[in-house]
């Protein structure tokens, strides 16, 4: 949880984009309660206010510890969406999340890893987040693997749900990064889509 005026403090730093872990260890078989909900929406009036716009991560771990079950998961996305409509104007990207260690999407201990598990977490961010805001997956082959294909010229900028995912990776500078780990085909894959 960010102290009060931490945001404020990441302006003062000359800077205007920060990365929000939102951690939910504490509700991986429930609901989220409305005093986080409420805490949440703060928090997000409070980079406003600052004129900080935010990278969100919902996650239910650091590393070790477990996820939430499918059904979980779909709950808080649609608690989630009033308030991620509400401050759009906050939200630089939301990354996907929810899924394994670190929100990263592995090691998930409710075995959240199929093509289908993943397809109905993609399809209830797209309704939760608004329209004018992307989503991040972390590896590109996810995408391929739901979508099928790439954003493309024809694609691009239409509010079709695959003109509204991108790629994040956490270990660019790292050595092979999380895209090259399946491969050269991942390197031409990222270059198409990030031209969007």
């Amino acid at each position: 949880e960010p102290r009060p005026g931490a945001w404020s403090k990441v302006a003062a730093g000359g800077f205007t984009l920060a990365m929000r872990y939102v951690r939910l260890d504490r509700y991986t078989h429930s609901e989220l309660p409305e005093s986080f909900l409420r805490s949440f929406a703060e928090q997000l009036a409070s980079a406003r206010g600052s004129g900080v716009k935010l990278i969100l991560r919902f996650a239910y771990n650091r590393s070790a510890g477990g996820d939430a079950p499918l059904g979980v998961v779909l709950e808080q996305i649609r608690q989630l969406g009033p308030i991620l409509r509400q401050y759009a104007d906050v939200i630089s990207v939301v990354q996907a999340g929810f899924i394994g260690q670190w929100g990263e999407w592995h090691n998930s201990t409710h075995g959240l890893l199929t093509v289908a598990d993943r397809t109905r977490i993609v399809d209830a961010l797209l309704r939760a987040v608004p329209a004018s805001r992307d989503i991040e997956i972390r590896a590109p082959y996810w995408i391929d693997d739901i979508f099928h294909t790439g954003v493309t010229p024809e694609t691009a900028y239409t509010g079709a749900p695959v003109s509204r995912l991108g790629q994040h990776d956490d270990c660019f500078l790292s050595g092979s990064g999380t895209a090259l780990s399946n491969g050269s085909t991942q390197s031409a894959y990222i270059r198409q889509v990030s031209t969007y």
